[in-house]
């Protein structure tokens, strides 16, 4: 049964990536910027931004969000509300 590279996904007969990463996806899987792909937040709870899993799907090309920095993080030190705490514009948790 043939896997994905990028996550281990099974992947269908014929095909190399799964749908998610698929790079001719509209959609691309990154590292969380909040967590830095760790899962875990600063202060040791479960990141926000990816919602544990350290990445996040996003719309091809990613761009990081210009308004945090691509932290992820507000002012108050709280998820950056723009980019859903990802750091990336578009930015879903899996």
């Amino acid at each position: 049964m043939p896997y994905c590279p990028i996550c281990g996904a099974v992947v269908r007969r014929g095909m190399t990536y799964c749908s998610e990463c698929n790079p001719k996806s509209s959609y691309a899987i990154v590292t969380c910027n909040a967590c830095l792909g760790t899962g875990i937040d600063a202060l040791g709870n479960r990141c926000l931004g990816c919602k544990g899993k350290g990445q996040v799907k996003v719309i091809n090309p990613p761009h990081k969000c210009k308004s945090c920095n691509g932290t992820g993080i507000n002012l108050y030190g709280g998820p950056h509300t723009l980019c859903r705490g990802t750091g990336w514009m578009y930015g879903h948790s899996l």
